[in-house]
């Protein structure tokens, strides 16, 4: 047991699941948040009427959460698991848009060019200037796309990590580790060997027992600072992250505050120097809910991976009640995800 002022000790009946390089270890089982499949099919589809953007992850039960999202060296859907049917209805919108894209192409005399997938179940294809891939793992469906930013030829290296997904690629079930290198993501793993491509894994979790409490963890390569025309430089510190983090709680009627004095402290996170804030938060009704951020800024020029890192452990008492549970108190909370950040580390990989 941890003396005051000291860390906790994670208890080894925790479960540990791992999040992009990361690991981490929660006091219970957990529901984990990707994409819907029904959004996945809406994104696949080139004649959908509705354009409009929101957020497309979520649990199981039809739970909305609103900051989970993959990248890696390009953007990455991973959807929940889906029964045949979703399946074969996102595979069949994946048809119709290469379809699409190959007369596009032909029209306008552009290269296109229908990938080989080794067998693999899925659709992939390229042109001069873009990679787009949609390959199953397990039972959930992955929907890669690289582009080139404007002006730079990227395709050698775009060629080079699409077959790295193609091969990499594979079901990873919810609370397992692999000991090989690669990026952990809901519902799937990408085995690599290379900690230099480009990452941006976060996942959200749901206690089962406690349904009022949701942990979420970032693994993202360090943002390159840009200029100071274009990006504030206060804007990649920890410190403003918690801030943007936290000020969306104050708008339509809620209001929040930190519970410690003064408001952030110090901390290490996976072994990096970061800032923790412990916040209460009232929502318009009135009723009061707490939440536990931590943010670490990576370094992007170190020749070792240093990457920018997000969790947060939150209370919505609601979620609970409604199911009639008991929520966890305050106190509970604080020492759950004081827990939950001491056993955030990089995951161990064996040569």
């Amino acid at each position: 047991m941890a003396r005051a002022g000291e860390a906790p000790n994670v208890p080894p009946y925790w479960i540990t699941d791992c999040v992009g390089r990361m690991q981490l270890s929660l006091p219970s089982k957990a529901d984990v948040a990707a994409v819907f499949p029904k959004e996945l099919i809406r994104e696949l589809d080139v004649n959908r009427q509705n354009w409009d953007y929101h957020d497309p992850n979520g649990f199981s039960d039809g739970t909305p959460v609103y900051r989970s999202h993959s990248a890696y060296a390009g953007a990455l859907l991973i959807s929940l698991p889906m029964n045949d049917a979703e399946r074969l209805k996102a595979l069949d919108n994946a048809g119709t848009l290469k379809k699409h894209g190959q007369a596009y192409h032909k029209k306008h005399r552009r290269p296109f060019v229908a990938l080989p997938l080794n067998e693999r179940e899925g659709l992939a294809w390229r042109s001069d200037n873009y990679h787009t891939a949609i390959l199953r793992a397990g039972d959930s469906l992955a929907y890669w796309s690289a582009v080139d930013r404007p002006g730079v030829d990227l395709s050698v290296e775009r060629e080079r990590n699409f077959q790295r997904l193609l091969s990499g690629l594979r079901a990873r079930p919810p609370m397992t580790v692999p000991s090989e290198s690669g990026v952990c993501l809901p519902y799937a793993f990408i085995r690599d060997d290379d900690g230099e491509v480009f990452r941006r894994i976060a996942m959200t979790y749901r206690l089962q027992q406690h349904p009022d409490v949701t942990i979420f963890l970032e693994d993202r390569t360090a943002e390159h600072i840009e200029p100071s025309t274009q990006r504030r430089p206060e804007t990649y510190t920890p410190s403003y992250k918690l801030n943007d983090f936290w000020a969306p709680f104050g708008r339509d009627g809620g209001s929040y505050r930190s519970v410690w004095f003064p408001p952030g402290r110090n901390i290490n996170l996976a072994g990096y120097e970061g800032k923790a804030a412990f916040v209460e938060f009232t929502h318009p009704d009135g009723s009061v809910d707490y939440g536990y951020t931590v943010a670490v800024r990576g370094d992007p020029d170190s020749k070792e991976d240093k990457p920018d890192l997000f969790l947060y452990v939150l209370r919505h008492a609601a979620l609970a009640k409604a199911k009639g549970i008991e929520p966890v108190s305050k106190e509970t909370l604080l020492k759950m995800a004081e827990t939950i950040a001491v056993s955030v580390k990089r995951r161990s990989v064996v040569q």
